[in-house]
């Protein structure tokens, strides 16, 4: 029986382990925002790519600023509608109360810890969406709960928000 679980334990070693300049697929949930200039090890040209990771918490305007589109891009792809028909009003680093991210789920238990985070509000059709960010990533919270994250920055005065066409007309 524990030669069984020392090959399996060896198995989960080898399965997420990558090959030399790659990233094993746990490590990265990306979006194309940011843009990022990385050299190569065997004398090829240099690449540029955009990625944000969105298990990072974000630590600059720029890194909350894609973080809310990606968030715009997602639900937009959701209500299948055009990114452009979604204001961004808000987005916030923030530190939530539990491991529920502030989305908790009736009859879920969560951890009793602390988590940083971020939060952004999205607007459509006068229908306010709140996206939800935690160590996991980031999705949308259908149902957030009151109260249960405190902000540690506020950068919606600062962010590029996007009115919804036909706003303030």
């Amino acid at each position: 029986m524990s030669r069984l679980a020392a090959l399996t334990a060896l198995a989960l070693l080898f399965a997420s382990c990558a090959a030399p300049g790659e990233q094993a697929s746990h490590q990265t949930t990306t979006t194309a925002v940011t843009t990022v200039s990385t050299a190569t090890t065997d004398g090829a040209e240099p690449t540029t790519t955009e990625e944000f990771p969105l298990q990072t918490v974000p630590r600059t305007d720029a890194d909350l600023l894609a973080l809310a589109k990606q968030a715009r891009s997602e639900l937009a792809a959701h209500l299948e509608v055009a990114e452009e028909e979604i204001a961004i009003t808000g987005a916030s680093t923030v530190v939530w109360n539990d491991g529920s991210i502030g989305c908790p789920e009736p009859g879920m238990s969560y951890t009793q810890a602390l988590v940083d985070g971020a939060r952004v509000t999205l607007l459509h059709d006068d229908v306010p969406y709140s996206y939800h960010q935690g160590s996991d990533g980031i999705f949308l919270c259908e149902e957030p709960a009151e109260n249960s994250f405190t902000v540690s920055k506020d950068y919606s005065g600062e962010l590029e928000m996007t009115p919804p066409p036909g706003f303030n007309e």
